[in-house]
């Protein structure tokens, strides 16, 4: 066995105390600033602290790895552990507690790496270096994680255009139900003469003006052969769509064809 190492995140309480105990596991949360994390390592074999840490106080066989962002250690980042608080407990040569600081973006409910550097001296002066990663996956019992909020599909250009115009889509919608309920029921209204009479010009009016001039809702014959144009090409709803008063006003009189 070149090397065996056991790693974990040791400030999730259900593993800092069976690891650590009561009392130096409140140690270790007093000891944390918000914001930061704690790893322990606990390795026999080749080991993952070195003596690079002791010269220049950075940790060069080890960094933990998160979202493309390598994390390395500086000796103020150590602490020793002793012993280990579980009883029957393998013994290892090496345990130690590694801060993640604040300033970096860690987030401990996401995977994270662990990764364990080596190098090899081949001759006076040359070297060969490797490294073996760990993955880490926070268990889910031991993370709160906030309600999944999905992204709302993004609308097309035509259903947008019939959101913005939503409200006279349904006004012009209402005076077509308007104009067909009058056509079923005209054998009633022409005992009325002069209602009738007055509700066929008032809606004139309010075709040209309302539906003609301010939604632009003109039927022409370019329409037509719009349609007859795309009928024979590639046809595509969302070209007829784009104009709801348009749409509407072609199927009202489509159905009213039939009538």
């Amino acid at each position: 066995m070149f090397a065996e190492i056991y790693y974990a995140q040791i400030n999730i309480p259900s593993i800092g105390k069976n690891l650590l105990g009561e009392s130096e596991y409140q140690w270790l949360t007093d000891s944390l600033q918000p914001g930061e994390h704690a790893i322990i390592l606990l390795g026999n074999g080749y080991s993952f602290k070195g003596s690079g840490y002791v010269r220049g106080g950075i940790f060069d066989r080890i960094q933990v790895l998160q979202n493309n962002e390598a994390i390395s250690f500086r000796d103020l980042d150590h602490n020793r552990v002793t012993d280990i608080y579980l009883e029957d407990a393998p013994r290892f040569r090496e345990m130690s507690i590694f801060t993640i600081r604040e300033h970096h973006a860690f987030n401990p409910g996401a995977d994270w790496e662990l990764e364990l550097l080596i190098r090899r001296q081949i001759g006076a002066i040359d070297s060969t270096f490797t490294s073996f990663k760990g993955s880490y996956h926070t268990l889910e019992e031991y993370v709160d994680r906030p309600p999944v909020i999905m992204p709302e599909p993004e609308l097309s250009l035509a259903q947008q255009v019939w959101q913005e115009r939503n409200l006279e889509v349904i006004i012009l919608v209402i005076l077509i139900l308007v104009v067909l309920l009058v056509l079923f029921l005209q054998d009633v209204l022409v005992k009325y003469p002069s209602f009738l009479h007055n509700f066929r010009h008032g809606f004139l009016v309010i075709t040209v003006v309302y539906i003609g001039w301010v939604l632009g809702g003109q039927l022409s014959v370019v329409n037509v052969f719009t349609f007859l144009q795309a009928f024979m090409s590639d046809f595509s709803w969302d070209l007829f769509l784009l104009d709801p008063v348009i749409f509407i006003l072609w199927v009202a009189a489509a159905v009213t064809m039939i009538l």
